[in-house]
């Protein structure tokens, strides 16, 4: 059983929170492990086990860039340590970006830090508006396919983006 089906939701980029978040309150209500302290020890093993695909469930659910890469997953689109060729285009595009980032991290500039989160941030708002439509297209059930192929791409673009955050956010701590 995936995750979807485990809530009783359609597989789908976009979920209603409150809906995701309601389900995931009953199921805890049900299959919390202290809830079963007098059961058999093999019952108390499965509701352990089912708690914590519960608990695992909602964290991949909740998170939309999770949600993604484990729909990609249901479609065997995309391996846990899967390495993606970037386009050149985008490549072209975040050049500037790290040749910033790595000069932060040569003198930790405050002004310089700020400025590239705020590109991170546009960049990245601007690709989720042009991967919206697909990620729409695909819900409805329109061309899974063709849709598919290009929100992995979307995916793996956007983890690189969370690693640039992410290299600047340590550079603050």
């Amino acid at each position: 059983m995936n995750y979807f089906e485990l809530y009783d939701l359609p597989v789908q980029f976009k979920l209603d929170p409150s809906a995701l978040k309601l389900r995931y309150i009953e199921l805890s209500k049900r299959l919390h492990p202290d809830l079963h302290t007098l059961s058999s020890p093999e019952n108390q093993l499965y509701m352990l086990e089912q708690s914590t695909k519960n608990n695992k469930a909602y964290g991949t659910l909740k998170d939309d860039l999770e949600r993604t890469r484990y729909i990609l997953q249901l479609h065997n689109l995309i391996e846990d340590e899967e390495q993606f060729n970037m386009p050149a285009t985008f490549l072209g595009e975040v050049m500037d970006l790290n040749e910033t980032v790595a000069e932060i991290q040569l003198d930790n500039d405050q002004t310089k830090r700020n400025k590239a989160l705020i590109a991170i941030e546009r960049i990245v708002e601007s690709m989720f508006q042009d991967i919206a439509p697909f990620m729409d297209a695909f819900d409805r059930g329109e061309d899974k396919d063709e849709n598919l192929q290009k929100i992995k791409e979307y995916y793996f673009k956007m983890k690189y983006m969370n690693r640039l955050k992410e290299n600047i956010d340590k550079l603050a701590d």
